[in-house]
């Protein structure tokens, strides 16, 4: 369901170590540079990466806070019995359409045995089309029949994302994936250059797009502090925001966590080039900025 908002093309599944030395991975949902079939490698695109953590994590909140917190169970199931609806109608013209194709076929191949030599090859390529066309109405129709099967299991499942979410290993995946797929038209996500203060970075973002059926037109944005990496500067322009009084270094190694002063003034000096935070040059110390 994850696409790339630069290239468009659906975002893969990986693993990655964790820091050098150690055999613990991370999964990402990944932009692949390498090209695929019939679809090369966008030179533009900045193949972004996202841990499926923090965006599985995002996903069930966004559900509850747009549809399931306003009551919404109603018209879920209101647009589900229209498109099951719909699909019906489009189920009856193509059945239609296969009856009418089928009679061909047998016309056609009865042509076959009494044609001339000089029509023979005629007639067959005809018949081969029909025949083609057979195949794609009978995959169409298969395929929506089984597209939108009776959902009380994918309702209760979405009811339940609260829970999901702080159990999402122990969650039935394929309803999940399921009940989603029935309220989330598309999920893209990508990365870009930003700028805080003096301080250049990458960031990422996201668009969550539910089905018209149910928010018409509504796009829900995906932010960098849900998504991207832990951006350490960040959170200590936070910690400083929320404090009482000055913090002072050793403040900042212990949320961070670390013993190392020099990792934790690097990430300092990037939250004051920010403008997150100024060094209280009498007394020592750090304070928010404004």
């Amino acid at each position: 369901m994850v696409s790339c908002i630069h290239c468009g093309r659906k975002m893969s599944g990986v693993y990655r170590n964790v820091g050098s030395g150690t055999s613990r991975k991370e999964r990402y949902y990944f932009c692949d540079r390498k090209s695929l079939s019939n679809h090369r490698a966008d030179p533009n695109c900045p193949h972004p990466s996202v841990r499926i953590e923090r965006l599985e994590a995002f996903i069930p909140d966004a559900v509850r806070e747009h549809l399931l917190d306003r009551g919404a169970e109603n018209r879920i199931r209101d647009a589900i019995v229209r498109a099951r609806s719909k699909n019906a109608s489009q189920t009856s013209h193509d059945e239609r359409r296969l009856k009418d194709i089928r009679r061909k076929i047998e016309r056609g191949t009865e042509n076959l045995a009494l044609a001339d030599k000089r029509d023979f090859a005629a007639i067959a390529k005809l018949v081969s089309k029909w025949r083609d066309e057979e195949a794609e109405i009978v995959d169409r129709i298969e395929r929506r029949r089984g597209a939108l099967e009776p959902l009380p299991e994918a309702l209760k499942i979405i009811g339940q994302l609260g829970y999901v979410k702080k159990r999402l290993e122990e969650a039935d995946h394929v309803k999940l994936q399921y009940a989603l797929r029935q309220t989330i038209a598309s999920i893209h996500v990508g990365t870009r250059m930003a700028t805080m203060g003096g301080l250049t970075y990458r960031e990422h973002f996201g668009e969550l797009r539910f089905h018209d059926a149910l928010l018409p037109g509504k796009v829900v944005a995906i932010p960098d502090e849900a998504i991207g990496q832990r951006k350490i500067w960040r959170e200590l322009g936070e910690v400083v925001r929320q404090a009482d009084g000055p913090l002072h270094l050793k403040d900042f190694c212990k949320h961070i966590p670390t013993k190392d002063t020099s990792h934790a003034a690097y990430h300092v000096r990037r939250a004051e080039k920010a403008g997150l935070m100024r060094k209280l040059r009498s007394y020592g110390g750090w304070v928010a900025m404004g």
